[in-house]
């Protein structure tokens, strides 16, 4: 018979933290230049589909027989970054409360996954069309940063 002498210990200290200072934010800290300048030309990317809609063909055959809300569907899940904290802690006010803006209303439109790509969801033309004004606020606020450091347009 074989007796482990392993003893697990830990200790559970309850003490105060300290407030976070707002000067050292991750985003400051952690995230090179270009996860930033990537931080934001995935949603552009993602807005442009939306908003432009002659940009759209190439997505079309990319995924044919999807409708363009389940393409945008789709590609929020691949290149929306700024669900990450580092990448909001980028956003200036006014972009931040378009974003806010952008998320309720993308958040109340009634998906349906797909039952063919369940990690995929689609919702009428209408509801889409529901993202627009916000969307392209947002979009133009991103491009004019994209501009003014030099990145190039995806």
């Amino acid at each position: 018979m074989h007796v482990s002498r392993r003893v697990e210990f830990f200790e559970v200290v309850d003490r105060p933290r300290r407030p976070r200072d707002p000067k050292r934010s991750l985003a400051n800290n952690m995230l090179t230049e270009e996860q930033r300048s990537a931080a934001i030309a995935g949603p552009c990317f993602v807005l442009r589909f939306l908003v432009e809609s002659g940009n759209r063909q190439y997505a079309r055959a990319q995924m044919a027989g999807f409708s363009d809300a389940a393409i945008f569907h789709r590609w929020m899940s691949l290149a929306w970054t700024l669900r990450e904290p580092d990448a909001i802690a980028l956003l200036t006010s006014n972009e931040l409360k378009l974003l806010t803006e952008f998320n309720a209303i993308y958040d109340s439109i009634p998906w349906l996954p797909i039952e063919t790509h369940p990690f995929i969801s689609d919702a009428s033309e209408d509801e889409l069309t529901k993202l627009i004004p916000v969307a392209t606020e947002l979009l133009q606020s991103l491009e004019t940063r994209k501009r003014k450091i030099g990145m190039w347009r995806m």
